[in-house]
């Protein structure tokens, strides 16, 4: 690619050159908002207006180039920003799945209590209804 680039800088620079070789003998008056210039030779006062215009552009490009340095830093810090509530939230998420898993883990134990409780009831009243049996068989 870098070889296409520099076979088109020199066909354009040759040709420019031949142009300012063909082009010597006419001399033109520039005028512009009644500022007169006297005879100028024609490549002169193309290259003069070419300059300007590549420095005007030159001008016009810092001057994005900076804008879209300032946008992509602002997107940056917001980038970071967005990183960095992601990651509190992932570490909230990760709390909550701990704490759901206590609680789940003290629910099974109350149950378990519960149901453990609900059978020495169960047994006890088992075992009063036997001697309360065994008393009206006697």
């Amino acid at each position: 690619m870098w070889i296409v680039r520099w076979v088109v800088m020199v066909i354009i620079i040759l040709s420019v050159l031949a142009f300012i070789l063909q082009n010597q003998e006419p001399d033109v008056v520039l005028n512009l908002y009644g500022l007169s210039m006297g005879p100028v030779p024609l490549y002169m006062a193309l290259f003069v207006s070419f300059s300007i215009g590549m420095i005007a552009m030159l001008l016009l490009t810092i001057f994005q180039h900076l804008q879209i340095i300032s946008d992509l830093s602002r997107e940056q810090r917001a980038h970071k920003r967005t990183k960095i509530l992601l990651e509190e939230a992932r570490a909230d998420i990760l709390e909550a799945k701990k704490e759901t898993r206590k609680v789940r883990q003290a629910v099974e134990q109350l149950e378990m209590k519960e149901e453990t409780s609900n059978l020495e009831n169960v047994t006890e009243t088992t075992v009063e209804l036997e001697t309360s049996n065994q008393q009206v068989e006697e």
